[in-house]
């Protein structure tokens, strides 16, 4: 049974655009594993209320998919351990 998930990404500022559009191919791999991406949007850099990780500003995205309730374990296991990630939010449907 599929499901819809919202894929909230903040990404750091350093990055290149090549490091962030190697984030996103990273998650939509995990998400065309066992599922189907239907929108990535990038927000573009945005200043934060209060810092994280020392940083003032990141690099917003969103990503609309539909998969199994596996998926979203998976894509908040790989941000963990991705360097660059600041903050991911899963939201479903």
């Amino acid at each position: 049974m599929a499901f819809n998930y919202n894929v909230y990404v903040i990404i750091s500022r350093s990055l290149d655009e090549e490091a962030v559009d190697n984030v996103v191919k990273k998650i939509s791999d995990i998400i065309n594993s066992d599922g189907k991406v239907e929108n990535v949007d990038n927000w573009g850099k945005r200043k934060f209320m209060y810092p994280i990780r020392k940083e003032n500003e990141g690099i917003y995205l969103s990503i609309k998919f539909q998969s199994s309730g596996s998926i979203p374990k998976e894509i908040e296991r790989v941000a963990r351990i991705t360097d660059g990630i600041l903050r991911i939010l899963i939201v479903k449907e």
